[in-house]
C-alpha cells in the first residue's frame, strides 16, 4: 500500500497567523483556493485507489477540486480532523468523544461518512484524546489496505499528520515533521512503514 498524505491548503485561520476565534476561520483563504485548485491536476496524475478526508472544511475544500475535476466522491473520517495541538504531550486516551456534523452545501456531493455517521470529535479535548483518535486512524488504515497494491489519497492537517508519521516511523522522540499547506508525503507500507518523501510541494504555489 501506499499512502499519499496532503495537508489542507491555507485557510482563513492560517492567513491570520492562527488565530481560529471567528466563524469562517475554517474556509480556505483566497490563496488557499487557489491552491487547491493547482493541487487537483497534479493528484491527477496519481493513480490512487480510495481518498479518505478529515471532517473539517478546510480538508474538504482542499480536496473537493480534485474531486470535481475526476467525478469521484471521498469517504469522510472523523478520526482525521486536527489534534494534538497542544503544548504539554499526552499518552493516548482510552476513547475520544464526537458531536453531530454536517459537509457545505456547496461541495456536499463530493463526500459520503465513513458508515453513514455525520460526525466529528468534540469541540474540545485534550492532547491525549487527540491522539487516541491519531492511533485509531492508523489502525484502520492498516487494517482496511495494508494488504492491497492500492494508493490511499489521505488529506488531514499539520498537528494530525505530525503525531501519525511518529507513529508509523516508531520515533523514540516526537519529531516535528513540519508539513506545509498542500505539502505532499507519500508513505509506503508493507508490515512496516517507510517514507518515501515528505513536504513536497503540491499545489505549485509558494
Amino acid at each position: 500500500m501506499k499512502l499519499l498524505i496532503i495537508r489542507h491548503a491555507e485557510s482563513n485561520g492560517n492567513a491570520a497567523g492562527g488565530d481560529y476565534s471567528v466563524d469562517n476561520a475554517d474556509a480556505l483563504s483566497p490563496r488557499g483556493q487557489s491552491q487547491a485548485e493547482a493541487l487537483a491536476p497534479r493528484l491527477g496524475a496519481w493513480d490512487i485507489g480510495t481518498v479518505v478526508v478529515s471532517p473539517q472544511q478546510r480538508a474538504l475544500q482542499t480536496i473537493a477540486p480534485y474531486l470535481a475535476a475526476t467525478s469521484r466522491t471521498a469517504e469522510v473520517w472523523p478520526e482525521l480532523a486536527e489534534a494534538c495541538w497542544q503544548e504539554e504531550r499526552e499518552p493516548p486516551a482510552d476513547a475520544w468523544d464526537s458531536q453531530p456534523a454536517a459537509l457545505p452545501r456547496d461541495i456536499a456531493k463530493y463526500f459520503t461518512w465513513r458508515d453513514g455517521q455525520a460526525i466529528r470529535p468534540a469541540s474540545w479535548e485534550t492532547f491525549g484524546t487527540g491522539l487516541r483518535r491519531v492511533y485509531d486512524a492508523l489502525e484502520r488504515i492498516e487494517k482496511q489496505f495494508g494488504s492491497t497494491k492500492q494508493t490511499i489519497l489521505l488529506a488531514a492537517h499539520g498537528f494530525f499528520i505530525r503525531e501519525m508519521m511518529n507513529l508509523m516511523l516508531k520515533r523514540p522522540r516526537p519529531e516535528a515533521f513540519d508539513h506545509d499547506n498542500c505539502g505532499m508525503t507519500l508513505m509506503t507500507f508493507s508490515k512496516e512503514w517507510n517514507m518515501e518523501f515528505r513536504n513536497r510541494k503540491g499545489s505549485g504555489i509558494s
